[in-house]
Parts: C-alpha cells; sequence; structure tokens
C-alpha cells in the first residue's frame, strides 16, 4: 500500500513512502519521505542474481539465486536464516536399505507476504513464516550497514509445515493475505 518494488536479474528498484522498507542505504535517505521515482537500492548485496521479490508495508523481501532471503525493514537490513537442516546425526542410518533419505540440498525456493508475516517454502516441501516487528529508533541515527542494528525487527523462522511432521504431501505453493492469514 505504500511502496513499489522492481527488479531485474542483479538490480532491485524500490519507490514509495519510505517507512524504512525501502532499502535505501546512505544517511541522507533515510531522513527522506518519499521516493517519488524508481531508485536502485543495495546494490552491494546482490553480488548473484535476484530470484524473487515481495513488499509489504513493513519490508522488502528478496530471494536470491543461491537461496538466501533477504530483508529490508526499520532502515536496515537482515538475512534470514532458516532451520533447513534436520538430517540424520547416524551415518549408518542414511545407507540403510529401510531408510528413505533424500541426500539433496534443502533451500529455500519461494517466498511471499502480506500484512507483516513473510512466508518461504523449501525445497522439500517445508513451509516457514517469519513476522515483521517495528522497531522504534530515530532513522536518521540508525545503522544500515549493521542488521544487529535491527535484529528486533524479524521474529525467529517457525516452521508451520513439515512432511516429517506426518503430512502426505509438501507444500508446493501459498498465499498470504494483507492480514498475514
Amino acid at each position: 500500500a505504500i511502496h513499489s518494488v522492481a527488479h531485474t536479474s542483479t538490480s532491485l528498484y524500490t519507490w514509495g513512502k519510505n517507512e524504512g522498507q525501502l532499502g535505501l542505504m546512505d544517511s541522507d535517505s533515510r531522513s527522506l519521505d518519499v521516493q517519488a521515482t524508481p531508485r536502485r537500492v543495495a546494490a552491494s548485496l546482490f553480488k548473484v542474481p535476484i530470484l524473487s521479490i515481495s513488499a509489504i508495508n513493513s519490508g522488502t523481501i528478496c530471494l536470491l539465486a543461491n537461496h538466501t532471503v533477504c530483508v529490508f525493514t526499520n532502515y536496515g537490513y537482515n538475512i534470514v536464516k532458516f532451520p533447513l537442516h534436520e538430517g540424520f546425526s547416524n551415518y549408518h542410518l542414511r545407507q540403510s536399505r529401510f531408510t528413505t533419505y533424500d541426500g539433496t540440498s534443502n533451500h529455500i525456493s519461494s517466498i511471499t507476504a502480506g500484512g507483516d508475516t513473510i512466508t518461504a517454502i523449501s525445497s522439500r516441501g517445508d513451509l516457514f513464516t517469519v513476522n515483521v516487528r517495528k522497531v522504534e529508533s530515530n532513522p536518521v541515527s540508525t545503522s544500515t550497514t549493521n542488521p544487529s542494528k535491527i535484529k528486533g525487527a524479524l521474529s525467529h523462522p517457525q516452521r508451520v509445515w513439515s512432511l516429517r511432521k506426518g503430512n502426505w504431501d509438501g507444500i508446493k505453493s501459498v498465499g498470504v493475505s494483507e492480514n498475514g492469514s
């Protein structure tokens, strides 16, 4: 409702009302109320192609080709670490003919968002949610180059669907409404 986002394979562009979600990294931009025209942002973060983006009032979410999820919010950015690896700890169990073990890498394959909720689907069909929270701070003095300054802006990722919990199929796609449901 307050900003727009577009991307090429290696560049992210944002415009609209600036409430810390535009990814503008220089100190002059933090005091900017509105970015009226599309502006290239955060070029230094994207050494790999951008696969997809999602925008919510409180954040801009990017999925990169190396399966990294980056969230711009509260005048900073954060890389989300999803709990993807729940593999076997015993090597011999992996080799058993009775064990069905998929040795492929589990990674985030898609993202979407609505309200203040970000969802991510893994390549094995797990569904995760992360909530964006408003961190009260002075935007002019907030560091955009240090993700620890906005650490409280994102909840810990929660796995809400998993094949390992008795579900028959993995998630293929998800939609999130404006209220986060």
